[in-house]
């Protein structure tokens, strides 16, 4: 059954592990003009198999590993957006929505419906509470 499971995982990193091979060694090959559209696509092959199998094993890499990694992929972006934010004299609440985020990100991977069910309108309702209250300088 383990097998069955984890063929679908093995079988896509294996073919980009073997699309790697030969357009990996061509693109570090040093060929007379280094700006050759050959070797340039041998390395855009190479890229691209490699991102595809560490998007692969990312994503096949069960609930938790795929989680954190989402998160702080998802915490990065926020702060470039509230970072941006600021500059142009907006202030958003980025405690409150970078930890609501994380908050609904966790209750996702829960097993507990009723958990998942309230936490947007939660930290919605906490969001919108804090901004109402807060005192602007």
């Amino acid at each position: 059954m383990l097998f069955w499971s984890l063929l679908p995982m093995v079988v896509v990193i294996t073919s980009c592990v073997a699309g790697m091979v030969p357009s990996g060694y061509r693109s570090f090959v040093k060929y007379r003009d280094s700006s050759s559209p050959r070797r340039k696509l041998h390395r855009r092959v190479f890229t691209g198999c490699m991102l595809g199998a560490v998007v692969s094993t990312w994503i096949f890499s069960g609930t938790y590993a795929f989680l954190s990694v989402f998160a702080l992929m998802a915490v990065v972006a926020q702060n470039e957006y509230y970072s941006m934010a600021r500059q142009n004299g907006c202030f958003p609440t980025w405690k409150l929505g970078t930890l609501g985020s994380l908050a609904m990100y966790i209750s996702g991977a829960m097993q507990m419906r009723a958990v998942h069910d309230a936490m947007l309108p939660l930290t919605g309702c906490i969001c919108i509470v804090y901004l109402l209250l807060r005192q602007v300088h």
